[in-house]
């Protein structure tokens, strides 16, 4: 089953980057111009065939996903966390993808994922409505302040995302995605800076929200190892 898991990843990979390629514009996206590329086979299948032009961004998409499916699968085995999990991480890596590619924040991914994260809590009644809108409020106000106080450093499609994490998580452990998610966008800052690039220059954050997002997921629904 690890190596389902494993090409499943693959997979899941390979598809996402190649909507992330192609979803602005099926949204209608102004901002998104040209034809993308054909769909081409998997990277990794590409770099062992040695071919050519092999995006690096894409192979590491693969070997990450198929890496962390299987990881999940040894924890967690077919249950509720496994799906959870999996489920969640296809909707951040794809998120973050199209950040990274277009410097976008779609919001026809994130309302309706808003929409998701809400119904999921009713459904479940894990977490009181208070928690909820505790973490939601308090990533929006934080974002939303960031980005007024520091014009350019962040669009309003960040501060969108960070309140759809908030409400997904909920109160704390929203703090916990916020942490990890700012200690990662603050270690590449500098490795950037480190490299000669300017301080001024666009970093695009949706994607270090959305690794935050999913440590502090595994955080919370991972059981205790041992």
């Amino acid at each position: 089953m690890l190596l389902v898991c494993v090409l499943a990843g693959i997979i899941l990979g390979w598809l996402a980057d190649a909507l992330a390629e192609r979803l602005p514009q099926w949204t209608g996206h102004g901002r998104s111009s040209g034809e993308p590329a054909p769909l081409r086979l998997p990277a990794i299948v590409r770099w062992g065939l040695r071919q050519p032009g092999v995006d690096t961004v894409a192979l590491a998409v693969e070997l990450g996903s198929a890496a962390l499916l299987a990881g999940l699968w040894a924890v967690c085995g077919p249950s509720w966390a496994f799906g959870v999990l999996g489920v969640s991480y296809c909707y951040l890596l794809l998120v973050a993808l199209v950040d990274l590619k277009h410097r976008l924040v779609l919001n026809a991914m994130v309302y309706p994922g808003l929409a998701v994260a809400v119904a999921a809590h009713l459904l479940a009644a894990d977490q009181s409505l208070a928690r909820v809108l505790a973490g939601g409020g308090m990533a929006f106000s934080i974002f939303f302040l960031t980005g007024w106080l520091r014009p350019g450093q962040l669009g309003f499609g960040d501060v969108k995302l960070a309140a759809l994490i908030g409400v997904g998580l909920g109160f704390p452990a929203i703090l916990w995605a916020l942490l990890a998610g700012t200690g990662a966008a603050g270690v590449v800052a500098i490795w950037l800076l480190r490299r000669g690039v300017s301080a001024g220059t666009h970093i695009p954050y949706a994607p270090f929200l959305c690794l935050g997002a999913l440590a502090a997921l595994l955080v919370t629904l991972l059981p205790p190892l041992g």
